[in-house]
Formats: structure tokens, C-alpha cells, sequence
């Protein structure tokens, strides 16, 4: 067997049976080859990088292959480089994309006004994710002027989102933080045909760690402060309607003015086989 470990986003690939859904799971990440042969070597690519020193060896990235998975095992969890072709970006003109991957940073930085509200779209950064999953991550929002300082205009945040990237309308469940309509708070969305059932309590900070659980039709929010244990139930939403296969990732957006820089650490999607291991 072997292991592809490469440093930033964390996500599972698996399959499992999924009660209800009929599809198995597959959230399209690299992960441990579990199948009776051998993966493919990953393809070394150098990167240049400017050095004073010429000598110097620049550092390595990899491809991310797509080994076979058969098992219903869940495989050691394995980091994948960067933003690559098997994610894809919804209103990507409205954002800027960036990396740390060395601290395992997701950052956008919104450059246009773009609203999730209605039948509009604001700015995620997504992958298709069949079946059961939970995504999770650190979530921060501050002002892109002024890093240091929270955001202050209304209607400033970013987390994470699941879509139904068939429909001709929009329909996704989301949770995100930052600056709502009355305040900082971390808001809860379900999104059915274009219409809004939201939900904006008032928040401590504009950063919460935030993870979205699916399993079958039922989608479980949670939210916690920043380096804390134990997950506070954000809100519940039945979605029979939603299919197995999902858009799951990461989103921005701002009514107006945009003053807005979402950093995400630690973003990971994992398989979740039962209600359970939605708040492990």
C-alpha cells in the first residue's frame, strides 16, 4: 500500500452505500489505495522559485493521482497540494484565489459584490462529493483593507456550502460567519427554488470553526468557537430533495461594498456513514 500525503486541503475518497440515496460516496481527494494493486507513482513537477542562493533545490509538488478505491474502509486521511482542475470555482471573476501551503490557508478575497440570497450567487470554490460527508474547517473573516480589523459593513461572510449543481435553480444548504444584517453572527441557509429560510444569531467573533454534515436527506450545521471541543447543533434541515451528488466547498459573498478576506484552515471533507460521526 501506499500513502500520498501532500500538504493543504484535507479530504477522504471513499465509497460507501448510502442509506436512502442509493449512490455510494466518492469526495474525489486523494487517499490511501486500498485496492489489491498499487497506485501509480505520482508525476514530480519542480516548481521554480526565486532564491538568492543558486545552488538551492527548489521544493517539490506533486500531481494528485485518482487511485482505484474499492473498500468501504475509511483510508488515513491525506493532504492535497492545491487548487486543482477536480475543483472548480462558481463566480470566480467576483474573488481572488490564493494558498499557504504550508499552513494549510484557503484565502478569497472578494473584488466585487456578490450575494447567496435568492436566485444570485455569490463566490465558492467547490467539488462534486457524492453521498454521505462531512466538510469542515477554521473559518475567518476579516477586512481585506485592514487585515487586522473585523469586517464592519453588513452582510460580509464566507464558510461552507453544499449545491445541487443540476438544478436550474438554486438549491444548497450553507453555514457562514462574519457580518450579518444585525451584527457579527454565524448564519445558517437553506436555500429551496430561490427561496431563503435563514437563520443569523448573534456570534461572539467574525471566525468559528464551522463543519456541514450530510447524511441520507437530513443535513446537520454545527458551529464552535476557535479552539474549543464540542459542537453546538447550528441547525437541522431536511433535504430529500437535494441529489446524491453535491457541489461541497467553501463560499464568500457581500451585499455591497466589498471589504471582505475569508481564510479557511484545515478544510476537510471526510465520509460520515451515520448522525453520529457528524460531531467527531
Amino acid at each position: 500500500m501506499k500513502k500520498y500525503t501532500i500538504p493543504f486541503i484535507v479530504i477522504v475518497i471513499t465509497m460507501l452505500a448510502c442509506g436512502g440515496l442509493g449512490e455510494p460516496i466518492s469526495t474525489v481527494l486523494v487517499v490511501e489505495d486500498v485496492s489489491p494493486t498499487e497506485a501509480p507513482t505520482p508525476t514530480r513537477t519542480a516548481i521554480v522559485i526565486p532564491t538568492s542562493t543558486p545552488t538551492q533545490t527548489p521544493e517539490p509538488t506533486f500531481a494528485v493521482p485518482t487511485p482505484a478505491v474499492r473498500a468501504t474502509v475509511v483510508a488515513t486521511s491525506v493532504v492535497i497540494a492545491g487548487y486543482d482542475s477536480s475543483w472548480e470555482m462558481i463566480k470566480g471573476s467576483a474573488f481572488n484565489l490564493g494558498f499557504d501551503t504550508k499552513a494549510n490557508v484557503l484565502t478569497l478575497t472578494l473584488k466585487q459584490p456578490a450575494l447567496w440570497l435568492n436566485n444570485s450567487q455569490g463566490g465558492a470554490v467547490v467539488r462534486n462529493t457524492n453521498g454521505n460527508f462531512k466538510v469542515t474547517a477554521v473559518v475567518k473573516a476579516v477586512k481585506n483593507s485592514t487585515p487586522t480589523e473585523l469586517p464592519s459593513n453588513r452582510v460580509h461572510l464566507g464558510g461552507l456550502i453544499a449545491r445541487n449543481p443540476a438544478s436550474t435553480t438554486e438549491n444548497y444548504v450553507h453555514i457562514v460567519v462574519g457580518n450579518a444584517e444585525n451584527g457579527l453572527a454565524v448564519e445558517t441557509k437553506s436555500m429551496t427554488n430561490n427561496v431563503s429560510n435563514y437563520d443569523a444569531p448573534k456570534w461572539i467573533s467574525a471566525q468559528a470553526e464551522l463543519r456541514l454534515c450530510r447524511v441520507g436527506s437530513d443535513f446537520n450545521l454545527y458551529k464552535r468557537a476557535v479552539n474549543t471541543t464540542g459542537w453546538t447543533l447550528a441547525a437541522a434541515y431536511l433535504r430529500s430533495d437535494l441529489p446524491a451528488s453535491l457541489q461541497v466547498g467553501v463560499s464568500i459573498y457581500a451585499a455591497a461594498a466589498p471589504d471582505l478576506r475569508v481564510t479557511f484552515e484545515n478544510l476537510k471533507i471526510e465520509e460520515a456513514r451515520e448522525k453520529g460521526e457528524c460531531e467527531r
